[in-house]
């Protein structure tokens, strides 16, 4: 049985990097699923999967960001997935990371309060 269970992690290893890593998409992902045009034939799945990864994270992570950020009104989700998009956008180079921490970066960046 156990040689069963090793057998299988060691498939979605190799099937599915991100789980071998510990995340599920990086930043490359990510900035492809939220950078979609309505004219592309994927794009409602697309846009939504964008919406729904960073939605996710800020539900998940609330506690930690909502002291540290600093929005008046609170910001829609499309204000908010734009701000990630121009975040992904102007760091290219850190786009291998886990896209959770890109789009923390990418909020405390961009709701940054002014002290």
């Amino acid at each position: 049985m156990r040689i069963a269970g090793l057998i299988t992690v060691a498939a979605l290893a190799v099937w599915w990097p991100g789980v071998a890593e510990g995340y599920f998409a990086d930043g490359n992902e990510l900035f492809s699923q939220c950078s979609a045009k309505p004219a592309d034939p994927d794009y409602a799945s697309e846009s939504q999967l964008c919406l729904g990864y960073v939605v996710g994270v800020i539900d998940s992570r609330e506690f930690e960001l909502g002291a540290e950020l600093c929005a008046s009104p609170k910001p829609t989700k499309a204000q908010i997935r734009d701000t990630v998009v121009h975040y992904l956008q102007n760091n290219p180079t850190q786009r291998a990371l886990p896209a959770a921490a890109l789009i923390v970066n990418a909020l405390l960046q961009g709701f940054q309060c002014q002290r």
